[in-house]
């Protein structure tokens, strides 16, 4: 089945770490939705405190509308102190007919805060939709939405689905409207694979003032550019801000789909 967390909800422990899944093994197997307009995972303006134990999410979703693995919204939070944040999620719905925007994961108005911890993002969509069949989504619209780390890495991978349709938009990594991932003094990983037909699957994409930061001495492999089509389904895409003000860099790598 899958877990709602609804506004208001918190969860809070004092060191003992969180698990959130699904099946036999939580720790590895998926909380799992089939239900129209419910995440696998879902947090509506809840929280989870740990003050230094781990977390780990996995949810995923086959249900036909607007449906992710994760989702994170209206102010949710997550902070582990020192632990590490670890979300897992994939979208496998098989309705073609449908049309509409669909992540492995997505935060829209939520925060993931450690200090010494690493947060790790992998989502994963084969969604054969038509459009916005997505890997990660990070979405400022509204109010305050970052990835925050102090010495800890940040490791953020989206495939978006190779099954998606003619309506496009189908990214593997994506931070729009102000959305912002820093580390200190860690490292940052962004990698996206984009995938289906139409236009607009690029890898990676920072819009409308998102941005990716890091401010210490963290060195950040940088294996280059990204591949793929040369129009609107690059490799990488950047309109917002990317910084370094120690000696660390910043790795950012994508493969373009469509056209």
């Amino acid at each position: 089945g899958y877990i709602n967390l609804a506004s208001g909800a918190a969860i809070p422990t004092s060191g003992g770490n969180v698990t959130l899944g699904g099946g036999v093994n939580p720790a590895t197997d998926f909380a799992y939705s089939t239900t129209a307009g419910q995440s696998g995972v879902q947090f509506t303006g809840a929280s989870l405190t740990t003050a230094g134990g781990n977390v780990v999410i996995n949810g995923s979703v086959n249900a036909t509308g607007v449906n992710n693995g994760i989702s994170l919204t209206t102010a949710s939070a997550i902070d582990s102190s020192a632990g590490n944040i670890t979300l897992n999620g994939r979208s496998t719905s098989t309705s073609s007919s449908v049309s509409q925007n669909n992540y492995a994961i997505l935060l829209n108005r939520a925060t993931l805060t450690t200090t010494s911890g690493h947060v790790t993002l992998d989502g994963v969509n084969t969604a054969a939709i038509s459009t916005g069949a997505g890997g990660i989504d990070l979405n400022g619209l509204g109010g305050a939405s970052s990835i925050t780390t102090a010495s800890g890495n940040i490791t953020l991978t989206g495939s978006a689905s190779a099954n998606g349709g003619t309506g496009g938009i189908h990214r593997g990594v994506f931070l729009i409207n102000s959305f912002a991932v820093s580390s200190a003094s860690g490292n940052i990983a962004i990698t996206g694979t984009a995938g289906g037909a139409g236009s607009n699957n690029r890898g990676v994409e920072l819009n409308n003032s998102a941005s990716v930061k890091t401010t210490g001495s963290g060195p950040v492999p940088l294996p280059g550019p990204g591949a793929g089509p040369t129009g609107f389904g690059g490799g990488v895409q950047v309109q917002g801000l990317i910084e370094t003000t120690g000696t660390g860099s910043i790795a950012i790598t994508g493969t373009g789909g469509g056209t």
